[in-house]
């Protein structure tokens, strides 16, 4: 787990309200409800452990007092079939969250006619270069605020959270520049030998110009 992005210290320290276990060493975010009562959610984008160490937390997490529920995200590529029946067997409900998308690069990257093209016409209107997260956080901040308010966003990471987050070790910020100005940026987790998309934004000029294909290109690509 050493050289996992998500169990490093300076990452858990974005959440100042957290739980780690004693023994599987699991981390979640505590989370005040209505009336005192508090929840528990394992921070984003996914749970630390693997899902053949999951079962195990939620026997330790039956020991522990004052919380009424768990929500955890786990990922599908950290363990194996016999893993995710441990886990159903010990948990009351399993939805499926949402839908991922993986690229394996040593199979090769592939994009559609159609990405390679609007990829084309991103990557012809400013630059695309991997900055800095940290020198750059006042920046990221207001193209975060534009994506707060254009979905609506009721419960948004707070800039403290990104502060941290900017100090992790593994963060990579890709940026779109057009004349100097920062028009849209993604972020990711490199997290042993994958790499996690996080968040991207942009302003309204960035999103008409297609920033994100660009944005995806020098990720996956370079």
């Amino acid at each position: 787990m050493s050289n996992s992005f998500f169990s490093q210290p300076q990452y858990a320290a974005c959440y100042p309200n957290h739980l780690q276990l004693p023994q599987s060493r699991s981390v979640f975010e505590v989370r005040e409800a209505s009336s005192g009562i508090q929840e528990l959610q394992s921070l984003y984008p996914r749970l630390v452990q693997s899902a053949g160490q999951l079962a195990a937390t939620i026997t330790e997490l039956d020991s522990q007092d004052g919380f009424v529920a768990v929500a955890a995200a786990t990922d599908p590529l950290t363990g194996s079939a016999d893993d995710l029946a441990g886990v159903m067997a010990v948990l009351e409900h399993m939805p499926k969250f949402k839908t991922h998308y993986l690229i394996d690069r040593r199979l090769g990257v592939k994009f559609s006619d159609h990405h390679r093209r609007d990829t084309d016409r991103a990557l012809k209107f400013g630059a695309f270069a991997e900055e800095s997260m940290e020198v750059v956080l006042g920046e990221w901040l207001s193209l975060y605020g534009n994506l707060v308010k254009r979905h609506v966003i009721a419960a948004p990471f707070s800039s403290e959270w990104f502060r941290q987050l900017s100090r992790t070790i593994g963060l990579k910020f890709y940026s779109h520049r057009h004349e100097g100005r920062l028009i849209a940026a993604a972020i990711w987790a490199i997290d042993g030998p994958r790499a996690y998309y996080m968040f991207s934004a942009a302003e309204p000029e960035g999103y008409r110009v297609g920033s994100h294909y660009g944005l995806v290109d020098i990720a996956v690509t370079k």
